[in-house]
C-alpha cells in the first residue's frame, strides 16, 4: 500500500534500518537471497589522512537487523594487505551459480593502490561471509582469492580506470556456453569512456571464448571514443545468448 512496514527495522525508526558504522559508508547495490534476508554492497571510508575505502558487504535479517553470524558481526570487510587506496563493492548477486555445487555471492567493483589506475575486481563470499578460495588470478592474506585486472581501453590514451558496475548469470551455462558470470564495466581514460563487457567462467577467470580474451568494448554511440557510461546488464532467457546492456552516452 506504499506505507512503510513497521515490523521491518529499529522500533525508533519503523519500517527502516540504519547501519552505523564507525567510519563513513556507502552502499551501491542490494539483493534478496531465498528467505527474504538483504545483502548490501558498498564500501567503508576513512576519511582521515589516507582517505582509504574498504570493499565491504553487509547482510541484514528479514527482520531488519545485522546478522551477528555473518562475517565479522553482520558484515565482510575486504583487506588485501597494504596501503589500499580505494576498493569498493559496486554489485552483487546471489545465488547457485547456475548449477555449480554452492550456494554463494558474487560481487564485483573496483580495487586500486596508491600510484597505480583502478582495475576491474570480482570476488566471491560463501553466504557465512567468509572469502571463497580457488577463484580468480590473486590470493588475499587473511584467505580466499578473487580476481583482478587492469585493462586498456581500446579508444583514448592514458592510464586508464576500471570499475565493474553490473553482473548476470549466464542462464546458458554450462550446457551450452563456457560463460558462466557476465559484467558490465566502465574503462575510462584521457577523454575516452567505453561500455565493457567481461565473461567469467566458473572460476572467476576470463572466458577466452567471447570477445577478444574475454573482454569486449563498444561505445553506445558506435563511435571510436567518446563518453559511454554503462549501469546495468541483462542477459535473454529464450537461450539465444543475447545481452542488453543500458547506459548513457554523450555525444558532444
Amino acid at each position: 500500500n506504499g506505507y512503510f512496514d513497521t515490523t521491518f527495522g529499529d522500533a525508533s525508526t519503523p519500517g527502516q534500518m540504519l547501519i552505523v558504522e564507525s567510519s563513513e559508508a556507502e552502499a551501491y547495490d542490494a539483493a534478496l537471497d531465498a528467505e527474504g534476508s538483504i545483502y548490501i554492497a558498498g564500501a567503508l571510508i576513512d576519511t582521515g589522512l589516507l582517505s582509504n575505502s574498504s570493499a565491504t558487504l553487509w547482510h541484514v535479517t528479514s527482520a531488519g537487523a545485522l546478522d551477528t553470524s555473518f562475517g565479522s558481526s553482520g558484515r565482510t570487510i575486504i583487506s588485501r594487505g597494504g596501503l589500499v587506496f580505494n576498493d569498493a563493492f559496486k554489485t552483487l548477486l546471489i545465488g547457485n551459480g547456475n548449477n555449480l555445487p554452492t550456494y554463494q555471492i558474487e560481487l564485483g567493483g573496483s580495487t586500486q593502490d596508491p600510484g597505480y589506475p583502478q582495475s576491474y575486481a570480482v570476488f566471491v563470499i560463501n553466504t557465512d561471509g567468509s572469502l571463497a578460495g580457488g577463484f580468480g588470478n590473486i590470493s588475499l592474506p587473511g584467505g580466499g582469492s578473487y580476481w583482478r585486472a587492469g585493462v586498456n581501453c581500446a579508444g583514448g590514451s592514458g592510464s586508464p580506470a576500471n570499475q565493474i558496475v553490473s553482473l548476470a548469470f549466464n542462464p546458458a551455462y554450462p550446457l551450452s556456453s563456457t560463460t558462466y558470470l557476465y559484467a558490465a564495466a566502465q574503462c575510462s581514460d584521457t577523454g575516452n569512456s567505453e561500455a565493457t563487457i567481461l565473461a567469467f567462467n566458473s572460476t572467476t577467470l576470463l572466458d577466452s571464448n567471447f570477445g577478444i580474451g574475454g573482454i569486449s568494448h563498444f561505445h553506445f554511440d558506435d563511435g571510436a571514443t567518446g563518453i559511454s557510461v554503462p549501469s546495468q546488464i541483462a542477459i535473454a532467457r529464450d537461450g539465444s545468448g543475447a545481452l542488453f546492456v543500458s547506459g548513457t552516452a554523450n555525444q558532444d
